[in-house]
């Protein structure tokens, strides 16, 4: 959530972000991790709040889905100015359960 300039992206311009960009994208869902980031350059370790978005697809959606984050990391780089957003892939198998049949 670091910007260049050394100011945070605010709660509402996460949100807006989430609501204008991730949400249209990934209309069945998502999830929103609020973490604690750390990273190092040539001037040092550096600690920043951060988020992780964790999205759930079926593999067959793989591609739709491959070009969507593409599009929602872009345009996160753009609007505030980042160097570099972290993407992490893996192929799990994840079900929703419900409460058992009565």
């Amino acid at each position: 959530l670091s910007k260049p300039d050394g100011a945070l992206v605010t709660a509402g311009q996460w949100q807006q972000f989430v609501d204008d960009t991730l949400t249209p994208a990934f209309p069945y869902g998502l999830t929103i991790l609020h973490a604690d980031g750390q990273y190092a350059d040539a001037e040092g370790s550096h600690r920043e709040p951060s988020r992780v978005v964790l999205l759930l697809y079926p593999r067959e959606q793989a591609a739709e889905a491959n070009t969507k984050i593409n599009a929602a990391i872009a345009r996160y780089v753009r609007q505030f100015h980042q160097e570099s957003v972290l993407r992490a892939d893996s192929q799990q198998n994840a079900s929703l359960v419900g409460p058992p049949a009565q």
